[in-house]
């Protein structure tokens, strides 16, 4: 992986000044930007971009590249959302308004506390069903924001990492125009393109099936035990 300073060098800016400021560039009626490997802006230099933009951009990327310890991501989140949250004429295309997922691994002992199962249905990921048991998820978040993804596909490959009797989960929520996006800002590496400050709740949650029934060892056996027999059943190529 190259370093983040090489990066920086590599990738320019175009559709903006040097001197225009955030909250300038957020409050164009269409996005300045279009879409690359990693940012969207080219013919100026972040070196040349006066203190707040830059604090800005490099903000944006940190958080997109996600190299950072807890206590940095609440502080660079924090820089963003005072930026846009300081910006009340910012344009539609920073905004979100609809569901938008984020994939997680929980264990046993946290699905049997926090999760409520309701039902045993397909869910199109990638093209094709996977078999998930829905329900609630009573949801603490533990960083004061978070990256969240449009796309339930995407979510689901961030929980791929269960095993040995834990769950790979998907939650659920929608939003009213108070996200940030980033695939405008960010290009084709903010993968998961929303940043929320989610709040504590209940949560839609999706529990992907296939694991278990594929004789892989994982899926936590307090859900699996909430699963109809006829699903336990079904057995897919690993």
């Amino acid at each position: 992986m190259k370093p983040f300073r090489t990066h920086l060098q590599e990738r320019q800016y175009s559709g903006i000044s040097p001197d225009m400021t955030p909250c300038q560039i957020l409050s164009q009626r269409n996005p300045p930007l279009a879409k690359s490997d990693f940012s969207p802006f080219k013919g100026i230099s972040i070196y040349d971009m006066n203190d707040q933009l830059r604090i800005f951009i490099v903000d944006l990327k940190s958080w997109i590249m996600g190299q950072m310890n807890a206590p940095e991501q609440d502080m660079v989140a924090d820089r963003i959302f005072n930026v846009v949250d300081g910006c009340p004429t910012r344009a539609g295309w920073t905004k979100y308004t609809g569901k938008v997922y984020r994939g997680l691994v929980k264990s046993d002992a946290d699905m049997k506390a926090n999760f409520k199962f309701e039902r045993v249905v397909n869910v199109t990921m990638l093209g094709k069903p996977v078999l998930c048991a829905v329900g609630t998820y009573d949801y603490s978040p533990k960083r004061t924001a978070q990256s969240w993804s449009r796309k339930i596909d995407l979510a689901s490959g961030f929980s791929v990492r269960a095993w040995e009797n834990q769950s790979a989960i998907v939650l659920e929520t929608d939003i009213r125009a108070d996200g940030v996006r980033l695939d405008h800002l960010g290009g084709a590496m903010s993968e998961e393109e929303i940043i929320l400050k989610p709040k504590s709740g209940r949560y839609r949650c999706y529990v992907l099936l296939h694991g278990r029934t594929s004789n892989r060892n994982y899926m936590s056996d307090f859900v699996w035990d909430l699963v109809p027999p006829e699903v336990r059943a079904i057995r897919y190529p690993s």
